[in-house]
């Protein structure tokens, strides 16, 4: 298939049909644990497009033959997806194919940019990325192409979150000896009791990720994650 692919059963959304955009990985950050890999052509805004008429008759064929319930089709896969300048065309398909949830699953760097805005508004779920609050830790983790001011970052993911009616989801990766002292940890709980999403998914390494730096959390590490986060509507996974 060219566009979709699973259904996947995730931790997160429970039986999700991924759709991914991309031939190749496209993305405007290079983060450590990556499992698409490493970022090689980087683009920083909306303007990648992709042609959309032959998604229509591929979600079509799949819905048709597909003995499974879906919780949602998500568009994920292995790049950022609001780097589709048509994003809201594919959207539109799904719609007019399907009576099932759409997700997107976002770095949140693009949360600020109003053609973005518009086009997740029409979602039933939104889940941005944040893995640090704190400038330098940002950078180490999530290597950005351009100059991202992370009190703006978080400020964004937080006003997108008062205008979106969804689904709105807040997604962490904890790496070792990264983001995981008192400091951090404490800044990215700050910061996520901000933004105030109707659930925080801290999740840990399970997967080759792009580069080495990355370390799963020992088990010190994640008794302080637990001491700091309540771990009501923040659920580590």
């Amino acid at each position: 298939m060219q566009f979709l692919f699973g259904p996947v059963k995730s931790r997160r959304l429970g039986n999700s049909l991924g759709v991914n955009l991309f031939s190749e990985k496209q993305c405007n950050l290079d983060c450590l644990y990556c499992e698409a890999g490493r970022t090689v052509r980087p683009l920083c805004v909306n303007e990648y497009y992709v042609e959309s008429s032959s998604f229509k008759e591929e979600l079509s064929l799949f819905l048709k033959n597909c003995s499974e319930e879906l919780d949602y089709i998500t568009f994920s896969g292995i790049g950022e997806p609001t780097l589709c300048e048509n994003l809201d065309e594919f959207i539109e398909i799904i719609r007019e194919v399907s009576q099932c949830k759409i997700g997107v699953i976002t770095n949140g760097i693009l949360l600020g940019n109003s053609k973005i805005i518009e086009t997740l508004l029409k979602v039933d779920m939104v889940m941005p990325s944040l893995d640090s609050a704190l400038k330098k830790s940002f950078q180490k983790i999530n290597r950005p192409f351009s100059n991202i001011e992370i009190d703006k970052l978080v400020a964004d993911i937080k006003q997108f979150g008062n205008l979106f009616k969804g689904e709105y989801f807040l997604e962490i990766m904890l790496l070792s000896g990264i983001n995981t002292s008192a400091n951090e940890l404490k800044a990215l709980k700050k910061a996520s009791d901000y933004i105030a999403s109707d659930k925080v998914f801290l999740n840990v390494l399970d997967r080759i990720p792009a580069y080495t730096e990355s370390k799963k959390l020992t088990q010190v590490e994640k008794k302080n994650v637990k001491k700091i986060f309540s771990l009501k509507n923040e659920i580590l996974l």
